[in-house]
């Protein structure tokens, strides 16, 4: 779904069919119908220096989302005729300008506005409304190879990845949001170091070597662990875990050659990745460095096991290194991820715009979308890949960015079905019983006023209606078959 801007067009909802507006695409489920938005929010940006836009990429951008919760503080305090249009604007995500503009535009005073702004879902760009246990097992066996002792890093990352998220989401309170997260950090980890050691135990058995001493299976739990845990990390619903986690990678690479230590790598991941949760940044270093500090000195555990005591100072070293990197990661990560998301996602709209205003009236077969697509990712990937790596950067940016977004066009191409009346319909349906669910769900344990019921009446009627006119649109196509 695309997030509505100030330059998103968000359905013109007339006084009549304010309960049924605004509709959803059923290819995309964006709005359908429309309002203009005259101004973009950022009208003035072309008067900043370079430095202020630059500045201005980097801080977050927050989406705003009107839930079942924001309906149970809105219901109290706003008169019948605007608590339809908040409940008609249930689960549609909104960047700030969009959001503010939008409710500017359906008539709603500066101190309504606010009011909405203080009972809305508010998450920043990029975050997941859950964990994902994909992205845990892909990051984690992706991390885990690479700097986790190769296939025993692949399988500990990605089974303590997938495992550890699992366990977190199954395991989360209302109450204690945070539990979620520290549940799957700490699953990841212990999953991550058992299939680290079973994983070792099998290759020594399946190549009929030695069996692994105790310094090698400590060794491949310690990475182990801290694959499954990078994973799990790796799953986070917050974009600014995953953002610490590449920031820890960097600052790891940077902290691993400079004490020899080729498990820092991991202990910066981790300590980016928990630091990264932290909503401040003065947090993001306290609990980065703190976790990269205790994996840190977990790393050099199999120092100290082959030396003694001789193997103390390598320890303090990587815990010294290892807080470094983490709180540094913490911090770095998620201001470089950020800084590139909103260039990208700023870039993507002068682009959309710019397309579809030359492309207006004219009709363009599957190729030649495709190789629109394909040029729109070069252009936004070659200048990134550029920034980081020079002209074989540009290359290599441009190549992915033309095979990402223009398989993706593809594909949607490909897979694209025509809308028909019975296609609208069943898409009116469905946005009538969403809207409806969302003021049910705020009426639990509450008490039903007469404002209520009005709401849910008139509410129920437009789902009956929506689903006697799917019904019509449906046996009328029938017919013509």
């Amino acid at each position: 779904m695309r997030i509505l801007t100030s330059n998103n067009n968000v359905g013109a909802i007339k006084t009549d069919d304010i309960k049924l507006t605004p509709q959803k695409s059923i290819n995309t489920g964006e709005p359908v119908d429309k309002v203009e938005i005259n101004e973009h929010a950022g009208s003035g940006e072309k008067f900043l220096s370079l430095g202020k836009k630059v500045l201005d990429y980097a801080k977050p951008k927050y989406i705003y989302k009107i839930n079942a919760s924001s309906l149970k503080s809105l219901r109290e305090q706003l008169p019948v005729d605007k608590l339809k249009i908040a409940a008609s604007l249930v689960n549609i995500p909104f960047l700030e300008e969009g959001f503010t503009t939008t409710l500017a535009n359906f008539g709603f005073s500066k101190e309504e506005i606010a009011l909405f702004q203080q009972c809305a879902n508010v998450s920043e760009l990029g975050d997941k409304s859950s964990s994902s246990s994909t992205s845990a097992a892909m990051g984690g066996g992706l991390e885990g190879f690479m700097f986790g002792g190769g296939p025993v890093g692949l399988v500990a990352g990605a089974i303590g990845g997938y495992a550890g998220t699992k366990i977190g989401e199954a395991t989360k309170s209302k109450d204690n949001p945070l539990s979620g997260d520290l549940n799957s950090l700490l699953a990841g980890s212990a999953i991550g170091a058992g299939t680290g050691v079973a994983v070792t135990l099998a290759m020594g058995a399946l190549f009929g070597g030695a069996i692994p001493g105790a310094t090698t299976l400590t060794t491949a739990a310690i990475l182990g662990g801290l694959s499954g845990a990078s994973g799990s990390l790796s799953g986070n619903a917050f974009t600014s875990v995953s953002d610490g986690i590449s920031g820890g990678v960097m600052t790891g690479l940077v902290a691993q050659a400079l004490t020899g230590n080729s498990g820092m790598v991991l202990a910066g991941s981790v300590g980016g990745g928990v630091g990264g949760r932290a909503a401040t940044t003065a947090g993001k270093l306290i609990l980065g460095g703190g976790a990269g500090a205790a994996t840190g000195a977990l790393t050099a555990i199999p120092a100290v096991m082959m030396l003694g005591t001789a193997g103390l100072p390598i320890m303090g070293i990587s815990a010294a290194a290892g807080a470094i990197s983490g709180a540094s990661g913490a911090v770095i990560g998620p201001v470089m991820r950020r800084t590139i998301r909103n260039i990208t996602m700023d870039i993507n709209h002068k682009v959309d715009a710019k397309m579809d205003k030359a492309l207006e009236g004219r009709k363009i077969g599957t190729l030649g979308k495709t190789a629109a697509g394909a040029g729109i990712g070069v252009v936004m990937f070659a200048p990134i890949g550029l920034i980081f790596g020079g002209a074989t950067g540009a290359a290599i940016g441009a190549g992915a960015g033309a095979l990402i977004f223009g398989g993706k066009t593809l594909y949607e191409q490909l897979s694209k079905k025509k809308i028909t009346d019975v296609d609208i319909k069943k898409a009116e349906l469905d946005r009538a019983k969403e809207v409806l669910k969302g003021y049910n769900e705020s009426l639990e344990g509450q008490a039903i006023t007469e404002k209520d019921k009005l709401m849910l009446n008139d509410m129920n009627s437009v789902v009956k209606a929506a689903e006697q006119d799917y019904e019509e649109v449906r046996k009328n196509a029938e017919v013509k078959k």
